[in-house]
């Protein structure tokens, strides 16, 4: 793995976030090359999007299926069997393109992909955080969202800030990639208005914040960008695989990577 200091592509944006801030991180095992944490074996499983760690569970990770599934997600537990099925039951499902833990042990689902850029509005669904590794209907909450230029963009990463809960979505373009910022306060009915906060690198495929809120990263199909703030420099780093799905190890400095296809696997990468 080679990990290349870069000047950020975010801060040519003009408009910088907030630096994070939060929690002590948690005790982490060191590594130092990346390695497969496992596949994932669930033939329903099979274009695999997003990915989370669990917060009730200690050795689960949730993920869900890109577009052509339903409105559900799937508990992976440790050797890559599904633990538990939870289904948003009403829930809408065009293009689910990520998922990100939010505060008080929330999970958010964002159907934002729009490949020909032809939707007015995108959509977000937040869930409490199941308890049980039991298959069931799961209560959801949907949010609806308008970019404050009134364009519609392909987007395919989510972030959900751990402490605060401010949503974030970065676009996935070629250039003009862009990350936007949804109000602190959301509203169920209308919309949310997006509103552009800085740039983005090219082609963005997932995101997320590290647990602790201390980082961020986005990644493309072949780099992560890991950041300390919105706006910030960037550590580039080379993955071993492809792909849209990332998240933080609990740890907060390793990430978790993941591509689409059957039995895809999941990587364990150091970032530093």
């Amino acid at each position: 793995m080679s990990i290349r200091l870069a000047a950020s592509l975010l801060a040519a944006a003009g408009l910088a976030a907030t630096a994070l801030t939060g929690a002590t991180p948690v005790a982490a095992q060191k590594t130092t090359e990346p390695f497969r944490l496992q596949h994932l074996l669930d033939s329903r499983i099979d274009e695999s999007s997003g990915l989370e760690t669990a917060a009730n569970f200690r050795e689960t990770l949730y993920t869900h299926n890109d577009s052509g599934d339903s409105a559900r997600f799937f508990a992976v537990g440790r050797g890559g069997l599904t633990k538990a099925l939870y289904t948003l039951r009403g829930a809408d499902f065009r293009d689910w393109e990520d998922m990100a833990a939010g505060p008080n042990k929330t999970l958010w689902f964002a159907d934002i992909g729009d490949n020909g850029r032809r939707r007015s509005a995108v959509s977000v669904y937040r869930v409490p955080e199941p308890t049980r590794l039991v298959s069931v209907n799961v209560p959801w909450t949907r949010y609806d969202f308008r970019y404050e230029d009134g364009e519609s963009y392909n987007a395919e990463a989510l972030l959900v800030h751990p402490t605060t809960g401010v949503l974030y979505i970065a676009t996935k373009q070629k250039s003009g990639a862009a990350v936007y910022r949804a109000p602190l306060r959301l509203k169920t009915s209308g919309y949310n208005t997006l509103t552009r906060v800085s740039g983005a690198p090219p082609m963005v495929t997932g995101g997320n914040f590290s647990p602790n809120s201390k980082r961020l990263v986005l990644r493309t199909t072949e780099l992560a960008y890991v950041y300390s703030h919105i706006g910030g420099a960037a550590s580039v780093i080379d993955l071993p695989i492809g792909g849209e799905s990332v998240t933080f190890w609990r740890n907060g400095a390793d990430l978790l990577v993941g591509r689409e296809g059957s039995s895809s696997p999941v990587w364990r990468v150091p970032t530093s």
